[in-house]
C-alpha cells in the first residue's frame, strides 16, 4: 500500500510541475490568461492518453466495427457510425457518453474490442469525464465570458 501512495505522489508532484511549466510557458508568451488550470489539466491528460496509445482509440478492423478518436475541435468521434441513419460521425465530449455509445453497438451486434470501453473509463477515473475539442472550449470561455458580465 506504501508504494501505491508513493506512486500517486509522484504522479501528483508531476502533474502540479507539468502544469506550472505549462502555465509559465503561456506567460511567457503574454496568453496565461486564455485556460483556467483545469482546461489545461485537461489538455495536458488527454495528451498524455494520445502519446500511450495510437491516434485512435480503436479503427475499423476484422474486430472492430466502429473508428473512434478524439477529434481536436470537436472531442470524440465515432467516424462513419453504423448506427446514424445517414452516412456521418457521432460527436461527444463525455467519455462516459462515448462507453454508452460503444454499448449500443455492441447490442446491435458489431464488434467493439471490450479495452476501448476500458481505456476511456480509466481516463474517466484519471482526468474526468469530459473530453472537449478546441470547438467546445471556445464555446465554454465564450459562455462564461456572457455569464460574468451578466451576473
Amino acid at each position: 500500500m506504501g508504494e501505491h501512495l508513493e506512486a500517486e505522489d509522484r504522479r501528483q508532484e508531476y502533474a502540479s510541475i507539468t502544469l506550472r511549466l505549462v502555465r509559465d510557458m503561456l506567460d511567457s508568451m503574454g496568453k496565461g490568461d486564455l485556460y483556467s488550470d483545469d482546461e489545461l489539466r485537461a489538455m495536458i491528460a488527454t495528451a498524455r492518453h494520445k502519446e500511450q496509445r495510437t491516434m485512435s482509440y480503436i479503427r475499423f478492423s476484422s474486430v472492430s466495427d466502429v473508428y473512434v478518436y478524439q477529434d481536436i475541435d470537436f472531442g470524440l468521434r465515432c467516424c462513419g457510425c453504423k448506427l446514424r441513419t445517414s452516412l456521418g460521425s457521432w460527436d461527444t465530449r463525455s467519455r462516459r457518453a462515448m462507453v454508452e455509445h460503444l454499448a449500443e453497438h455492441i447490442e446491435k451486434g458489431h464488434k467493439v474490442p471490450t479495452d476501448v470501453c476500458e481505456t476511456l473509463l480509466d481516463e474517466i477515473r484519471e482526468c474526468g469525464d469530459d473530453s472537449p475539442g478546441a470547438m467546445h472550449l471556445a464555446q465554454d470561455r465564450r459562455a462564461a465570458e456572457t455569464g460574468s458580465k451578466d451576473g
